[in-house]
């Protein structure tokens, strides 16, 4: 195996549909699979929850922790939800002879205070040596202080390309990638097109209100995590999914319409 696998995150608001509960959008999540049957090279995916689970979360408020027994019912329906759209991805790659290894982080990562602070990345590695695609996604985790907390598929994006040595980290999402204005509100937004040590702090500004926000943090988690990533080493790349075909562009660094993080340098 080796070092250097390409992650791809699958946007909960592109597989899904956010403005209904535990809807699939199966339309794209049949092209998204098609895109990434025709991917060459090591790759790792994770998926985001969308309306499978953040309806959920925010209803038994698990963001926040875990402060009453009451809300381990919603504990057990966000995961059950969460099952069932891995289940549709899980379908949709077995189809186009994909062979992905679902892997649920909660049965491998412990985390504090909302970050991962342990994470045995065993499996993954070895059944990537066997030449199956790890498919993880945004979960509940066991917390050591919380009890219960969300690491968003980003974070885990994060951690993977540090610990796995990534070569490239792709978040997918719906909208073309950071504009200076949220697009869905304002036509004249701009995009974004390369984010580097320079203008750092004018990228999180703009993420505050560029592309909406979750109970995972939104474009301002994205852009966070991606900034730390590009400060390691490790180029990122924020691109529109409801365009899967453009993912092997992105990957062979053709020009593309998105926000690029290239490697700091120095790093």
């Amino acid at each position: 195996m080796s070092t250097d696998p390409i992650i791809i995150k699958l946007g909960g608001s592109v597989i899904t549909d956010k403005s209904a509960k535990n809807v699939p959008k199966l339309g794209k999540i049949s092209e998204i699979a098609d895109a990434i049957s025709s991917l060459s090279g090591e790759l790792i995916l994770i998926h985001g929850a969308g309306s499978f689970a953040h309806p959920i979360v925010l209803e038994h408020r698990l963001q926040e922790g875990l402060s009453s027994k009451e809300q381990l019912k919603g504990f057990v329906e966000a995961k059950y939800q969460l099952l069932e759209l891995q289940r549709i991805l899980i379908r949709e790659f077995q189809s186009r002879d994909v062979m992905v290894a679902p892997i649920m982080p909660s049965s491998c990562i412990v985390a504090s205070d909302g970050r991962i602070s342990a994470f045995n990345l065993a499996p993954i590695r070895k059944f990537m040596e066997l030449g199956l695609m790890p498919l993880l996604h945004g979960d509940l985790v066991p917390d050591r202080k919380r009890g219960l907390s969300v690491v968003s598929g980003d974070q885990l994006a994060l951690h993977l390309a540090e610990r796995m040595r990534a070569r490239m980290v792709i978040f997918g999402c719906d909208v073309d990638g950071l504009f200076d204005r949220d697009p869905r509100d304002d036509p004249d937004a701009k995009l974004i097109p390369l984010v580097t040590p320079s203008n750092y702090e004018e990228a999180l500004r703009a993420a505050g209100g560029s592309g909406g926000s979750d109970v995972t943090g939104g474009m301002r988690g994205k852009v966070l995590e991606s900034i730390r990533l590009a400060r390691k080493g490790i180029e990122v790349v924020i691109l529109n999914l409801n365009r899967p075909w453009e993912l092997g562009k992105a990957i062979r660094g053709e020009p593309l319409r998105c926000t690029r993080f290239p490697p700091a340098k120095g790093a």
